[in-house]
């Protein structure tokens, strides 16, 4: 057995601190505290890098999951947790992956024998409590086959490093939770340098669910092994709580179990929900026509639906599925209801259902968001807080049903205008990095907008003025990531983090590479099995549709010909959205979906309306 304990080129000067923050370390947070409050960066965060250094010891497992903290084999964790900073961990990054199988750069980790026995892993303990090092990294894989031995070796360790070194700080890392298949792992820590508490960074925006490249960067600064910046991930920060130990670990199992029934309700109840609503649109078309207006308000109700279903998870998998299928039913009667109460069309009705929910969940943290089975991203990685761009595309295409909609009355321009200013109140709020962190937002907004404009005065959207619309909305793009690159330095999205590589020595050629990134993201989901699946599946629902309502459709258009020419600022926009957003293929197919299926509302005779 070799344990490998490498001392970087800090000095330190250690004190005796005990489990319990320190009066003096105590006194720097209320200056932070302070501090950060009159810039308005934060009222709970303070950088760990601004606290006193303790020597730390990482031991870095693999199938350690949430549950583990209440397993009587290993209380210490418990016990850690109740006193320390704790968070979810997404394994999201390969080269942070790397990290926990290889180590750091100059600083191999070294694994521990699970042969070990007691004695053995106190003399571990002793030998690593009495080296110099500031920084130690240790292997302790979690055996699947005989897990209670595992528990309880690790048990043992953890009670052995902190009696032997209590001044030191002591991390347990779990970046790769395989045991019940693809689900958050943890990380918590104790120590002089981390007071109880919910980790969290500019990665997630988010108490309790960070990354685990920001672990890898809070390493590399701390001991300045490397600059963050070129590596990836961001510096941990960590949001104080007076919360007891108990509720901050169950806050952080409860994310854990919305991930793993998000991750195991994707592949049973999403099939499910949509294959429901293509029986109505296929199946009951020639049947009953009442019964399509159930299916398209079904339809359209599955991104609110799927927001809401995450705010009480049950405990099994068939109780989710019922309950997403109980909020469909609620909102598709809700917006009926309106319909015929308040003489407002049920499709525009279900935009507020969604809009409304959104806008608010935006300025309080996202916890709908990151919750909701529909964007998931705690499992995939690719988001963690602003809009996705599922709803992103729902939400337009209902912002675009609401122009065509505003055809009928006399002051349908003023209405118009006036849906202008709501989308640009939208725009902002999606295009900004600290809350909709989303750039291809504000492309789309500055299109859309500028189309709508164009068509109210009675112009044509030709191909140069897109292009104008499309490069003024790339310039204000880069307008608002360079603001946020210079205000929030490294507590910027990504979006700012982007500007900031490239002005740091990366170059146009950066910024380049990542659009080459998306594009080629949106050439892998627009060849994706399941995706050209759902693009068949909408086609042939269209063909169905046009052959079944043909004359529906052409008397539809022949009452309303302003359908025709403002259809042209779903086109731009559509196109905008595809070109410059990631994963816009995406977001095109929920902007597409939504105002065509609020058309075929419409275009369904009124006598058969349920």
């Amino acid at each position: 057995m070799e344990i490998s304990a490498v001392t970087d080129s800090l000095s330190l000067s250690p004190s005796f601190i005990g489990r319990q923050t320190s009066l003096f370390a105590s006194s720097r947070l209320s200056v932070w505290f302070f501090v950060l409050c009159l810039f308005g960066l934060s009222s709970v965060c303070c950088p760990l890098s601004a606290l006193a250094q303790a020597p730390l010891i990482v031991v870095i497992t693999d199938n350690l999951t949430v549950e583990d903290l209440i397993n009587p084999e290993a209380s210490q964790l418990l016990a850690m947790a109740r006193q320390g900073a704790i968070s979810n961990v997404n394994a999201s990054d390969k080269r942070a992956r790397d990290f926990s199988a290889q180590g750091l750069p100059g600083l191999p980790l070294r694994e521990i024998s699970l042969a070990n026995d007691p004695a053995a892993l106190l003399e571990v303990a002793h030998r690593v409590s009495h080296t110099p090092a500031s920084l130690t990294l240790l292997r302790f894989p979690i055996s699947v086959a005989d897990r209670v031995h595992s528990m309880r070796r690790l048990n043992i360790l953890l009670y052995a490093l902190y009696a032997e070194r209590p001044e030191a700080d002591l991390m347990i890392f779990s970046p790769q939770p395989v045991l019940r298949g693809k689900t958050l792992g943890f990380v918590l820590a104790t120590g002089t340098s981390f007071p109880p508490g919910l980790f969290v960074s500019a990665s997630t925006r988010t108490p309790g669910l960070i990354t685990n490249s920001d672990l890898r960067a809070f390493l590399y600064a701390r001991f300045s092994l490397a600059d963050p910046q070129k590596i990836g991930g961001h510096i941990l920060h960590f949001a104080e709580e007076k919360s007891t130990g108990e509720e901050r670990v169950a806050q952080v199992r409860q994310s854990a179990y919305v991930a793993e029934l998000n991750g195991r309700a994707l592949q049973s109840v999403m099939p499910v929900i949509f294959g429901v609503i293509a029986l109505f649109i296929f199946a009951l078309i020639g049947f009953r026509r009442s019964w399509l207006k159930i299916g398209i308000l079904f339809a359209l109700n599955v991104p609110a639906a799927l927001l809401f279903a995450p705010l009480f998870p049950p405990p099994t998998l068939p109780e989710y599925g019922g309950r997403i299928g109980a909020y469909l039913v609620g909102l598709s009667v809700i917006a009926l209801l309106c319909e015929r109460k308040l003489r407002v069309s049920a499709p525009l009705v279900c935009g507020f259902l969604l809009g409304a929910p959104v806008t608010l969940d935006l300025l309080c943290g996202q916890p709908l968001l990151k919750g909701s089975l529909l964007s998931g991203y705690p499992l995939s990685g690719i988001r963690f807080y602003g809009i996705g761009n599922e709803y992103l595309g729902a939400i337009v295409g209902f912002l675009l049903l609401w122009f065509l909609h505003n055809r009928k009355t006399e002051n349908s321009d003023r209405l118009s205008r006036s849906l202008i200013f709501f989308a640009l109140l939208l725009a902002v709020l999606f295009g900004s990095p600290t809350i909709g962190a989303n750039a291809g937002s504000v492309i789309i907004s500055t299109v859309g907008i500028g189309s709508t404009l164009f068509v109210l005065r009675g112009k044509t959207i030709s191909p140069k003025r897109w292009l104008a619309l499309a490069l003024l909305g790339v310039a204000l793009a880069f307008l608002v990531s360079a603001i946020e690159a210079k205000l929030f330095a490294s507590e910027a999205s990504h979006l700012g983090s982007a500007m900031q590589t490239a002005g740091g020595g990366g170059g146009v050629l950066s910024l380049v590479t990542i659009a080459v990134r998306k594009v080629g993201m949106n050439l892998r989901l627009f060849l994706s099995p399941f995706f050209l699946f759902a693009v068949g599946l909408g086609c042939g629902a269209v063909f169905l549709t046009t052959r079944r309502l043909r004359e529906e459709i052409i008397l539809f258009l022949t009452e309303h010909p302003t359908v025709r020419t403002r259809f042209s600022v779903v086109t731009a926009t559509a196109t905008a959205t595809l070109l410059f957003k990631d994963s816009g293929v995406v977001s095109v197919a929920f902007l597409l979906m939504t105002v065509l299926l609020g058309l075929l509302w419409e275009m369904t005779p009124q006598k058969n309306k349920p």
